[in-house]
């Protein structure tokens, strides 16, 4: 009897726990999602000539495409805020599912399912010689992503209209960047109502790879396994942020993975792994009434979810970006 009991408060803490990771990995999600599409940062960038290291040689062309897909491995090096920075990346092999689809919607309602349409161009690594640090790229057309040494945080991209000549624009976070889109996540009550250490998550990319960092510390206890566990993730982004986009759902698919690569290369720390199931874009306006407050809105989602996502894309977690 003493032993059933122990059992099942075991797996009770299990429970929680877990349901607390997906819950602060939700959070990140949408945070992570305005700090890195949203910024505005007009007044404070660089301009910089990123070239590949390949071998001995430099050269300008970064791409990591080869025949039958990308290289494995790659180096860049550039130079922006007075810093020269080696990149060295990895392809994330793992990242996005053998049966990865994205859900569209033509202009009668119908769906439109297409598979295998996600470029495997996403590496993750650090800066050479900086121990903390952080790189996440997308390699499929310039590159874009995240690069942290440690101290600071910086976004880069191709400069618009310059592509061809292979500038690069590169941005410094701000120390408030995280503070701001706390608000837009509409869940200030579970950054009052949490008191583990995880709620110290403003700030930089390293910061808030430190604070999920301590979520293991907290729950160490009730996480009672070694192993790795692979929470695979659907993401749909709804109409407002599709007309944003332009109604580029190729750009829209490129920008969503690399933000699902950045925070599963944040929860590698606590060994969980964040695989990229499918995408679904209101491409036809949203499917239902949207709601002003978070709260009833994700009510509303989670209905949703129920009846029009779980059966026909299968799938652990499931994220709006709005």
């Amino acid at each position: 009897m003493v032993k059933r009991r122990v059992k099942e408060r075991r797996r009770m803490k299990q429970k929680i726990a877990r349901s607390l990771l997906v819950c602060a990995f939700g959070l990140l999600l949408n945070c992570a999602y305005f700090m890195f599409v949203e910024g505005t940062y007009e007044d404070n960038y660089h301009i910089t000539y990123p070239e590949r290291i390949d071998g001995r040689r430099e050269k300008r062309d970064l791409s990591t495409s080869e025949k039958g897909g990308h290289v494995d491995d790659a180096t860049y090096r550039l130079t922006a805020f007075d810093k020269d920075w080696t990149l060295d990346v990895k392809r994330n092999k793992e990242l996005i599912s053998p049966s990865f689809a994205m859900r569209t919607f033509a202009n009668d309602g119908s769906e439109v399912i297409q598979e295998d349409v996600a470029d495997h161009c996403h590496y993750q690594g650090a800066i050479r010689g900086l121990k903390d640090s952080s790189v996440v790229l997308n390699t499929c057309s310039g590159l874009r992503g995240i690069l942290d040494d440690g101290k600071d945080t910086f976004y880069i991209t191709p400069d618009t209209g310059k592509e061809l000549d292979g500038a690069h624009r590169v941005f410094q976070a701000k120390e408030d960047d995280f503070k701001h889109v706390v608000d837009k996540c509409g869940n200030k009550e579970t950054h009052q109502a949490d008191s583990h250490p995880a709620k110290e998550n403003s700030g930089t990319f390293s910061r808030i790879k430190r604070s999920i960092s301590n979520i293991d510390e907290f729950y160490k206890p009730y996480l009672t396994t070694g192993e790795t566990r692979y929470n695979e993730l659907l993401l749909v982004v709804d109409f407002r942020m599709y007309k944003k986009y332009n109604n580029d759902t190729n750009v829209i698919r490129d920008r969503v993975i690399t933000l699902v690569n950045a925070v599963d290369a944040i929860y590698q720390r606590i060994n969980i792994r964040i695989v990229m199931k499918a995408l679904e874009i209101w491409t036809n306006g949203d499917p239902y009434e949207r709601a002003s407050t978070g709260g009833t809105d994700l009510g509303r989602f989670n209905t949703y979810r129920k009846d029009h996502l779980l059966e026909k894309l299968p799938h652990d977690n499931a994220q709006l970006l709005r």
